[in-house]
This record gives C-alpha cells, structure tokens and sequence, in this order.
C-alpha cells in the first residue's frame, strides 16, 4: 500500500550498484526492479510519477506541492493475492491521458485533480473490508478534498489543503485501533 517493501528493494538495488561498482543503466536497474516487484522501479526514479502495467511503466509528473496527508492504517492485515483474486478487471476503468493528469497537476489547484484520483482495487477490498469505506467518509466529513485506499490496502489516505484542517482530522480519526499519520506530499525540488 504505501512501498515500504518495495522501497527496500530499490534501495538495495542502488546500494549494491554503488557499493559493487557494477556501472548498471537505469534501464538495467529498471528491468531488475520490475522482476521484485511491480513498483519497485518508481523508488529508482521518484519523486513522482504515473505507473501503468503493473506499476513498472513510469511517467514522471510534477509534484504535488506539500499537500498534507493523513494515512489511516486500520487493526487488520489485507493480503494482496487476496485482493487481486477479487479483482474484476472488467470493471476496471481505461487509463486516463498522463498529459491531462500532469496539466491538471501543475496547475497546484488540489480541486482540479482530486476527482481524476482512483484506485482500481478499493471495490475489492470494500467488499470484504467495509471499515475501509467508512474511513474515507470520515476523512470526506472532516475536510479531505479527496480518500482513497493506498495500493491493495488497509492504508487510506486523505489529501488535504490545510495543515491544521488535516491535524484536526488525524486527532478525530485515532480510534479502534487505527494508526494515524499526518505527514505532507513532496514539494517541488
């Protein structure tokens, strides 16, 4: 959900290509990276990016400006084969214009783009998780522009427009259970 996993592998892959002086490409380490795992190649690359495939296909986008974040980590454990047994790709929407999404995005207007958000496994999930709708609404309710679940889940997060609005939420939102974090998009570099 949020690449922690992933992200250690990326880092290793780096580590070992600097340490080992193996001179690899991007292009090599990309390849290598996709064969761990399907976004291990976004942690070659970031900050930002729009992933297709399986999440090893990038194109990089501008930042998101700072926004601030609230992640919502429910009590249980989702297991992704479980949620991509569930999957119904008929369902699944066609990928939006990665130069819509990057014009919209560079525009720093968090309402232009929030719609144009979605993540194609929370229906999954939903179903068998409905706590993980419920915490949508609560971010929605406490002034989150938009919700959604991270990757295959629990994790879900709000993006917000104001840091003390997010703050309030995150306080209202630690109960059950939940881990709660406020934290901030990249800014530019």
């Amino acid at each position: 959900g949020l690449g922690g996993g992933s992200s250690n592998a990326a880092t290793t892959l780096s580590a070992l290509n600097r340490l080992w002086n193996l001179g690899l490409s991007k292009n090599q380490m990309s390849d290598m990276a996709a064969r761990l795992g399907s976004d291990v190649s976004f942690f070659l690359t970031g900050p930002a990016a729009v992933g297709r495939g399986r999440g090893e296909l990038l194109c990089d986008i501008d930042t998101l400006g700072g926004l601030p974040l609230v992640l919502v980590v429910p009590p249980f454990h989702v297991s992704s084969a479980w949620v991509y047994s569930r999957l119904n790709l008929e369902l699944t929407k066609p990928c939006d214009d990665i130069s819509m999404i990057q014009t919209i995005i560079s525009t720093k207007k968090v309402d232009h783009w929030a719609s144009h958000l979605r993540n194609d496994l929370e229906a999954a999930v939903i179903a068998g998780y409905p706590l993980i709708e419920q915490i949508k609404g609560e971010l929605i309710e406490r002034g989150a522009v938009t919700a959604l679940m991270s990757g295959s889940g629990p994790c879900v997060f709000g993006v917000f427009k104001d840091l003390r609005v997010a703050r309030s939420a995150a306080n209202a939102l630690e109960k059950g259970g939940r881990r709660v974090i406020t934290t901030r998009t990249f800014d530019d570099p």
